[in-house]
């Protein structure tokens, strides 16, 4: 039987503070090679290669997808590659998905 309790996954506005953090350092999409930075200037995320906004609420809704297999799992979310990139990446779920 397994006994270990999944942690609860932050919020949105929680996911939004921990890339801040990281903020300029390089993540990488699915795509080999496709690597990009981001940065926060407010309550969204602005990612180096495209001029969409992702918005925490973008984040809280896509976090009730994972773990997701890749960005197709979470649809209808505004920039998936770059959600689920950066909900994927080590730094920000902290094995928390």
């Amino acid at each position: 039987m397994n006994t270990r309790r999944r942690r609860r996954a932050p919020s949105g506005a929680a996911i939004i503070r921990g890339p801040a953090n990281l903020a300029g350092s390089v993540h990488r999409s699915l795509r080999p090679g496709l690597a990009f930075t981001y940065d926060v200037p407010g309550n969204y995320l602005r990612p180096s290669r495209t001029v969409r906004h992702l918005s925490k609420t973008n984040f809280a809704r896509a976090l009730e997808a994972m773990p997701a297999v890749g960005p197709g799992a979470i649809p209808a979310r505004q920039g998936s590659s770059y959600t689920w990139a950066i909900l994927m990446d080590d730094r920000i779920r902290s094995g928390d998905w």
